[in-house]
């Protein structure tokens, strides 16, 4: 201990170079006879060691010592705190199953200590209650299974009440974990069954319902940008959000055209391309609203106030339930390239196919 001490404090760590001595093709060439030895001793860092050599001046004697009086410190150190073993990232597990059960379930909350405190006594009743009636089972069990009559001893009794009672356990756990993820299903099929059925409804109401050529139409145009494939493929292949907004633009022109006494308000976020052409106006919210479905529904109380009919054409949940609220008309982004379609005569024809020929003859030089 005193030459591993003496060693130490001698090492020449003075010295200032510009690599790290372990990786040095130098240090390694001329300490490669000394790593060969350590290695055949069991020792299996190479780099710990060529470092230590450089600082010891090759004494082998002393870097084994060192290597191994410091691998002796880690393990003591891992069995002291488990914790700190990196095998063991989150420590020692205790009733991990139950409290991650009872958390999903809702039963416990974690920063709640009273809540803890019941969990964890309702647990030791659970066990408890399950380890008699365990010990009642494995005692007949053990009378009757004996051919000579004789039962089991006591700690035998004890261990196999211990496994039955930890399978029933398990048992009655899966069956509620089981039973949750049937509820929960049940749950989601429900809500995607209800939002089918009112999705249904409305679009019936929707395609039954004819469109008004007098009362001005509010068209969401951030929403209508995603409703046809080829502006969706625009904007999600990166061809260009202004490209698809020119060609939307250029549709609500077409509108117009074959239903010249239709007031009509382009809407987007933010986008360069405002104007006002007759009867049809394109404009941007920001900066003065945060996004265009605020400055839309400022618009729809406006109109309220000043008793004016509208429609506005958008499929965003939050924005036609504060539409619907002020008493407004709603219809479908789809229904209007629907229209649309209608009114060039090309009824029958797929929507997605339709727009790509009508983008193709209409629009070749959208940018």
């Amino acid at each position: 201990m005193e030459t591993v001490t003496a060693a130490i404090t001698n090492m020449n760590i003075a010295s200032t170079i510009s690599i790290e001595p372990s990786q040095d093709p130098i240090v390694q060439s001329k300490f490669s006879a000394e790593v060969a030895s350590l290695k055949e001793l069991g020792l299996s860092n190479e780099r710990e060691m060529t470092r230590m050599l450089f600082r010891t001046n090759g004494n082998v004697e002393v870097v084994r010592n060192l290597l191994i009086a410091r691998n002796q410190f880690r393990e003591a150190k891992r069995a002291a705190h488990p914790i700190a073993d990196p095998k063991l990232k989150r420590g020692p597990k205790k009733d991990h199953k139950e409290k991650k059960r009872d958390r999903k379930q809702g039963k416990c909350d974690r920063k709640d200590p009273a809540a803890k405190a019941e969990l964890k006594d309702k647990i030791k009743a659970e066990r408890k209650l399950a380890l008699e009636e365990a010990i009642t089972k494995a005692t007949v069990i053990a009378a009757s299974s004996d051919p000579n009559g004789v039962p089991l001893s006591e700690k035998n009794i004890a261990k196999l009440a211990k496994k039955m009672a930890k399978m029933e356990m398990k048992q009655k756990w899966k069956a509620e974990k089981q039973e949750m993820k049937d509820r929960k299903n049940e749950d989601k099929q429900s809500k995607k069954e209800s939002r089918k059925a009112a999705k249904k409804v409305f679009d019936d109401a929707d395609n039954a319902a004819p469109w008004s050529v007098s009362a001005p139409l509010y068209l969401d145009g951030n929403n209508m940008l995603f409703v046809l494939a080829p502006l969706r493929g625009m904007i999600v292949k990166g061809k260009g959000m202004r490209r698809a907004e020119k060609i939307l633009i250029a549709m609500s022109r077409r509108f117009l055209e074959l239903a010249p006494s239709l007031p009509l308000i382009l809407t987007f976020d933010a986008s360069p391309l405002e104007m006002e052409d007759g009867n049809l106006r394109v404009i941007k919210a920001r900066p003065k609203y945060a996004t265009s479905d605020d400055m839309l529904v400022e618009m729809a109380t406006a109109e309220v106030a000043s008793d004016v009919p509208s429609t506005f054409v958008t499929s965003d949940r939050g924005l036609i339930e504060r539409l619907e609220a002020l008493g407004k008309a709603i219809r479908r982004p789809k229904r209007f390239f629907v229209e649309l379609q209608r009114l060039e005569g090309a009824d029958g024809q797929p929507l997605d196919e339709w727009a790509s020929a009508w983008i193709n003859s209409h629009f070749q030089n959208a940018e």
